[in-house]
């Protein structure tokens, strides 16, 4: 998003220079138009590369994830914990896998899942609290349920 409003500016910018351009001479404007074109094109054509480069991925095993609390609210399940990165490499966001189950002695049923993203920056070997409402809807009431949270997918700078 930053990389957009920032080419926007700097489009803005040469517009406005162009046209002052035009006013002082035609050469000039010629001149300033071919660089303001060719600069445009650079910036385009390394956002596109950036964009089209695929992120870095890091093992899950990884991430450590230690559950706090879980409470069912109305728009699903608020699942509160603490990330931790265990590699060398800085963290730029968590896909988390959420899974509701019940448990009777061994014998554990699931009754839903869903993958959420964490995007928070956490630098190699530390740890940092998440709060995310994971949307899984028609819990059964007055039920013990579980709670499994486990990384899928870790992104890097």
């Amino acid at each position: 998003m930053v990389h957009i409003l920032l080419l926007l500016m700097v489009l803005i910018a040469a517009l406005v220079l162009l046209a002052n351009s035009w006013k002082a001479e035609k050469r000039l404007f010629a001149a300033t138009a071919l660089v303001v074109v060719l600069t445009a094109g650079a910036i385009i054509g390394a956002l596109g590369l950036q964009m089209l480069k695929p992120p870095a991925l890091l093992d899950p095993s990884q991430i450590s994830v230690t559950l706090d609390s879980a409470r069912v609210v109305e728009s699903g399940v608020r699942i509160a914990g603490q990330l931790h990165n265990l590699s060398t490499e800085r963290v730029s966001a968590v896909r988390l896998k959420v899974t509701a189950l019940t448990c009777i002695a061994d014998d554990c049923a699931e009754l839903g899942q869903k993958q959420i993203d964490v995007v928070m920056q956490i630098p190699q070997g530390n740890s940092y609290p998440f709060s995310i409402v994971a949307p899984i809807t028609r819990l059964p009431e007055n039920t013990e349920l579980s709670w499994r949270v486990e990384p899928v997918k870790i992104t890097v700078y």
